[in-house]
C-alpha cells in the first residue's frame, strides 16, 4: 500500500534498530571495549542512510550513540560527557548526513538517466509515424506500465466534431472494462467539475497522491457508473494538458491501481515531459492527416467522378497517388463529350507535385474542356494548351495523349490520337497484335511551337487502346526490364477481358512490380470496342 519511497524509509529505520540492537548486544557479549564498538556502529548507520536516506540514518546515529554511552561506557566508569563523546557523536551524525546525501545525488543521477533513455524511446517512437491514430495509441501504450498502470488521452475536438479518447492497460480485461465505461458513459467536457476539463481549460496539470472516493461518487452519473469506477481500483493520478502551438487541445492522464504506487512531484515532471512530446506528435499528426485529406480532396476535384458511358466502347480507368498521400500529384485523365457524337479521351502528367502542380492540372484540363469544343484537331488542342501554358509564365512543363473519338462512313470508330511529350497509347487488335500509336510529338509548355502530330486509327470490334502515364513504366525502367514489352505481354494475357478487367491487370503489374511506396503517380484508361 506504500510507494517505493515510504517502502524504503521503512526498511531503513528497521534495519537502524534492528542493527544498533545487534551490535550492542554484540560488543556486550563479547566485552569488548567501547571503541572497538564504534565501527560497528558506523556500519549499521551507513547502511541504514543507503537504504532508507538521511531520517534512518540519523535515528541509526542516534540510537547508536545512545546504545554507545548507555550499555558500553557507563558500566565502565561514570557517565560523563567530556570531548571525545560529542566528537563520537558528530562523526555518527556525518557517516548519516553525507551517505543520505551522497546517495540522493546518485538516486536522483539514475532517475535522470532512466527519464532521459525513456523520453529518448518515447521520441523516437512517436516520430516513427505520422499517422493520428496510430501516434494516439503509441503514446498510451508507452506509458504503460513504466509510468502508470492506466494511461488515457482525452481530446474532446472542436465543437464536439472529432472527438478522440484511447486508453491503455497492461491486463486486457481491465482494458475491457475502461472500454466499456467509455460506451456506456462518455466523457461530458461540458462538465466543469471534470478534472480533465479543469486541467484543459486552465492548462495547468493536476497531481493526487491519493484518489479520496469522494471524488469518485462527485464523478459517478448513477450507482452503475460508480460501481465501474471502483472495479478500476483508481489510487493516485496525475492529468497533465496536452499543448501545442500555444494550445491546449487534450488532456494526458496517468493513474495508479493495482501496483499500489503513488505519485509525488517528481513523477509530474516526467508526466509534462511525455505530455509535451505527445502533444507535438499528435499535432504534427493531426497537421498530416489535415494536409492529406485537402490533397485527396483537391485530386479528386483534378478527375473526373465518374466516367461518361461512350456507345459501343468500354471505358475504364485507375488512379494511384504516389507516396502517402499528402500531396497533389500531376497526374490526370478525362473523358467528355463534345457535341454530335463525338467523344475526347485525355490523359496527361503536369511536372511536379504540390499546390503549384494542382493549380497547373487545372488550367490544363480545363483548357482542353474549352478548347475541346472548337478545334477538331487533336494538335490543335494541344497546341492550345502549350500557348495557354506560355502566356501563365509558368515555368513547369506538361506532357499529354489527346484521343478524339468519332464514326466514320462505314460506321466504325475512328479515334485521332496526339500527343505532346507523352507515351503514345498501346492499340491491341482483336486478332493479338499490339502496336503504339506513331504519335509523338513535343513536351508542352516549353517551346513556344512545339512539333505535334494526328495519328488516325480506325478501331475495329474487340480493339483495345490502352493510355497510360509515366508511372506505369517507371518501375519497370528503374529496374532494367523492357517496360513497353512487359505492358505488352500483360495486354495479351488479358486480351478477352473488359475494360475495367485490363485496367485492374495493369495496375496489379506495376504495384508488385514495385519496391516500396511508388515514386510517380499512376494513371491508366483502357478503352475498348465492344464487339457487335
Amino acid at each position: 500500500m506504500y510507494g517505493p519511497g515510504l517502502r524504503r524509509t521503512l526498511i531503513g529505520l528497521a534495519l537502524a534498530l534492528l542493527g544498533i540492537g545487534a551490535i550492542t548486544w554484540i560488543g556486550l557479549a563479547l566485552d569488548r571495549d567501547p571503541a572497538e564498538v564504534r565501527p560497528g556502529f558506523a556500519l549499521i548507520i551507513l547502511f541504514a542512510s543507503l537504504v532508507g536516506g538521511l531520517w534512518p540514518g540519523l535515528l541509526a546515529a542516534l540510537a547508536g550513540f545512545g546504545a554507545y554511552i548507555y550499555f558500553l561506557v557507563r558500566p565502565t566508569g561514570p557517565l560523563v560527557f567530556g570531548a571525545a563523546d560529542v566528537v563520537v557523536l558528530i562523526a555518527f551524525l556525518a557517516v548519516a548526513v553525507v551517505v543520505a546525501a551522497l546517495s540522493s545525488v546518485a538516486s536522483a543521477a539514475k532517475l535522470g538517466r532512466q527519464r532521459l533513455g525513456f523520453l529518448a524511446e518515447t521520441n523516437a517512437l512517436l516520430s516513427s509515424s505520422l499517422d493520428f491514430r496510430t501516434t494516439l495509441a503509441k503514446v498510451v501504450r508507452l506509458a504503460v506500465p513504466t509510468l502508470g498502470d492506466w494511461c488515457a488521452i482525452q481530446l474532446p475536438g472542436e465543437a464536439g466534431r472529432n472527438q478522440e479518447i484511447q486508453v491503455a492497460h497492461a491486463d486486457p480485461a481491465r482494458l475491457e472494462l475502461a472500454r466499456e465505461l467509455i460506451r456506456r458513459y462518455p466523457p461530458d467536457y461540458t462538465d466543469e467539475d471534470s478534472l480533465a476539463v479543469q486541467v484543459m481549460s486552465s492548462g495547468k496539470p493536476r497531481l493526487l497522491s491519493t484518489i479520496p472516493d469522494e471524488l469518485l461518487v462527485q464523478a459517478a452519473r448513477d450507482e452503475d457508473h460508480l460501481r465501474m469506477i471502483r472495479e478500476l481500483g483508481l489510487r493516485s493520478a496525475i492529468v497533465v494538458p496536452l499543448r501545442a502551438r500555444g494550445r491546449v487541445f487534450g488532456a494526458l492522464t496517468l493513474v495508479q491501481a493495482e501496483s499500489g504506487r503513488r505519485y509525488r512531484a517528481t513523477d509530474l515532471v516526467i508526466a509534462e515531459e511525455l505530455a509535451s512530446s505527445a502533444a507535438t506528435a499528435l499535432d504534427n499528426a493531426r497537421l498530416y492527416r489535415e494536409r492529406s485529406e485537402v490533397a485527396r480532396t483537391l485530386s479528386q476535384s483534378l478527375l473526373p467522378a465518374n466516367l461518361p458511358e461512350i456507345p459501343g466502347v468500354e471505358v475504364a480507368a485507375r488512379f494511384r497517388p504516389a507516396g502517402e498521400g499528402n500531396l497533389v500529384g500531376g497526374d490526370f485523365y478525362d473523358v467528355f463529350e463534345t457535341g454530335d457524337g463525338e467523344w475526347v479521351v485525355v490523359i496527361g502528367d503536369v511536372c511536379g507535385k504540390g499546390p503549384e502542380a494542382a493549380a497547373l492540372t487545372g488550367l490544363v484540363r480545363h483548357t482542353v474542356r474549352a478548347v475541346s469544343v472548337r478545334e477538331r484537331r487533336p494538335s490543335a488542342v494541344l497546341d492550345m494548351v502549350n500557348r495557354q501554358m506560355k502566356l501563365d509564365e509558368t515555368d513547369r512543363f506538361c506532357t499529354m495523349a489527346f484521343g478524339r473519338i468519332q464514326q466514320n462512313g462505314n460506321g466504325r470508330l475512328n479515334l485521332t490520337v496526339a500527343c505532346g511529350g507523352h507515351p503514345p497509347p498501346l492499340l491491341l487488335r482483336a486478332r493479338r497484335s499490339v502496336e503504339a500509336a506513331d504519335s509523338r510529338g513535343q513536351l508542352l509548355g516549353v517551346l513556344d511551337r512545339p512539333e505535334l502530330v494526328d495519328r488516325p486509327i480506325e478501331l475495329e470490334d474487340g480493339d483495345v487502346v490502352l493510355f497510360y502515364t509515366d508511372g506505369v513504366t517507371e518501375p519497370f525502367d528503374r529496374a532494367g526490364v523492357p517496360a513497353e514489352a512487359r505492358i505488352v505481354s500483360v495486354l495479351w494475357a488479358c486480351a478477352e477481358e473488359d475494360a475495367a478487367a485490363i485496367a485492374r491487370r495493369i495496375e496489379r503489374e506495376v504495384v508488385e512490380f514495385t519496391e516500396g511506396p511508388p515514386r510517380d503517380d499512376v494513371a491508366i484508361m483502357v478503352l475498348r470496342v465492344r464487339p457487335s
